[in-house]
């Protein structure tokens, strides 16, 4: 889970050991997961706001590994949303090839 800001506030990997580990991306943005390419095109911010005005967003794209090595993998990000209509944060879920 994300904050509304993208700060990860809660994270349930993989025990697979490849995965990132809860103590490394809690309080951390969400562009830790995107390769450098697309932090610097503010890729993940456009995410979270294509998100908040398609009501969810599924893409497939490279993404980076706890090793820091590239893989291309899909995600999916949609917003939580509270009865007033403001954004609470938004849940992140990825997926990579085994």
């Amino acid at each position: 889970m994300l904050d509304e800001t993208g700060v990860v506030v809660c994270w349930y990997g993989s025990p697979n050991g490849r995965d990132y580990a809860s103590e490394e991306v809690v309080d951390r943005h969400l562009s830790q997961f995107y390769v450098s390419e697309e932090v610097g095109k503010r890729q993940p911010y456009r995410d979270l706001r294509a998100a908040v005005i398609d009501g969810r967003i599924t893409r497939r794209a490279w993404r980076r590994r706890r090793d820091g090595s590239a893989f291309l993998g899909s995600f999916d990000i949609e917003p939580v949303v509270l009865r007033d209509g403001r954004v609470q944060g938004f849940s992140y879920v990825a997926s990579a090839p085994t």
